[in-house]
């Protein structure tokens, strides 16, 4: 098993959300998945401009193609540049706007993500919690080249919780 796996589980992202309690906006979500990761070695970075209590779980306040995205980074032979991107640990994006299209919007961004982990936060009714959650896998089935493992997050208005599905793909590459 290694490190990531044991940091990412389905138990470990519902353990870190009790801590949300019921305090669903997009900030804190990102504040919970970095904390995931705070003592571990990998660079965490998210747009995070105008919120406070961040900046000590983030390696730096960037706007990345996700919400929030852990990766692995090696040193530059050329001092003062950009590290090497060596590995994208985890993908995360959060739609909160109880809109289904806004919602998938921001899932099919995560299907073509190559990190290990990808993680989809969305808020909806009960009654509408499965159609979400079946209408993720399927397109996750879809996508010809989806690998990796999936965390589907939801958030039932109605009910106060998130309920956390786990997908994971193992394709092999040809």
């Amino acid at each position: 098993m290694t490190h990531t796996e044991k940091l990412l589980s389905k138990e470990k992202i519902e353990n870190a959300l009790k801590y949300l309690n019921g305090k669903i906006d997009t900030p804190s979500i990102k504040r919970t998945f970095a904390s995931l990761f705070k003592d571990a070695s990998y660079a965490i970075y998210a747009n995070i401009h105008g919120y406070d209590d961040n900046e000590d779980l983030l390696s730096e306040s960037l706007g990345w193609l996700f919400d929030l995205v852990v990766v692995q980074e090696s040193a530059s032979e050329i001092a003062g540049q950009q590290k090497y991107l060596t590995n994208i640990v985890l993908a995360m994006e959060s739609e909160i706007s109880d809109n289904f299209n806004g919602v998938m919007y921001d899932f099919q961004k995560l299907l073509i993500s190559n990190a290990e982990y990808k993680a989809m936060v969305f808020r909806c009714h009960s009654s509408e919690l499965e159609s979400y959650f079946e209408y993720m896998k399927k397109n996750i089935n879809a996508y010809k080249v989806a690998n990796g493992n999936f965390f589907l997050i939801g958030y039932l208005n109605d009910g106060g919780s998130f309920i956390v599905r786990e997908e994971t793909v193992d394709r092999q590459m040809a």
